[in-house]
């Protein structure tokens, strides 16, 4: 911790006010907003956890405008694998009016997700995917906290579902 505060002090943060959209309503959200405010305070952030409901969330997050007038700073979010799967469907990771939320800007994302796009190269393709995701955590696009796997349960007397990132009830039978 000592060595992220020092780290924020040479970055030149003074205590501005970050404001956390915080879904009590939804278990993922709750449970890491949890998390990330107390360590946040914990290097001496100043951060003003906002409690909403999902739907309040979901609307607030388009805001632009400043804190003050219902702004924000950061919301956690559990996309599925399959929406970060490789730079054309990753949208946590756009940048330049084509972001999903939050409006950044950074012409490099841009230029490498195009040139990963226009390569028909797997090598070029996979240096290009490395060099986008560093340009994207450098510049803090977005932020991934880990990962995991959703349990699931099913009926004995049901077969054929498929393993997906989203539950699908295709090709599902009764044994």
């Amino acid at each position: 911790m000592a060595a992220v505060k020092e780290m924020l002090g040479a970055a030149g943060y003074s205590g501005e006010r970050l404001v956390g959209l915080h879904a009590a309503d939804n278990a993922f959200a709750h449970a890491v907003m949890q998390v990330v405010v107390a360590r946040l305070r914990e290097v001496g952030m100043n951060v003003d956890d906002v409690t909403l409901d999902q739907g309040t969330v979901t609307q607030r997050r388009n805001s632009k405008e400043p804190l003050d007038k219902g702004g924000w700073s950061f919301f956690p979010q559990n996309p599925s694998g399959a929406d970060h799967l490789d730079p054309l469907v990753a949208l946590g990771i756009r940048t330049g009016g084509a972001a999903w939320v939050g409006w950044p800007e950074n012409q490099r994302v841009e230029a490498l997700r195009t040139a990963w796009i226009d390569s028909t190269d797997q090598a070029e393709r996979a240096r290009l995917a490395h060099d986008l995701q560093a340009e994207g955590l450098e510049e803090v696009v977005y932020a991934p906290l880990g990962r995991y796997f959703q349990m699931t349960a099913w009926r004995k007397n049901l077969t054929g579902m498929l393993k997906t990132t989203t539950p699908v009830f295709w090709n599902m039978k009764k044994a």
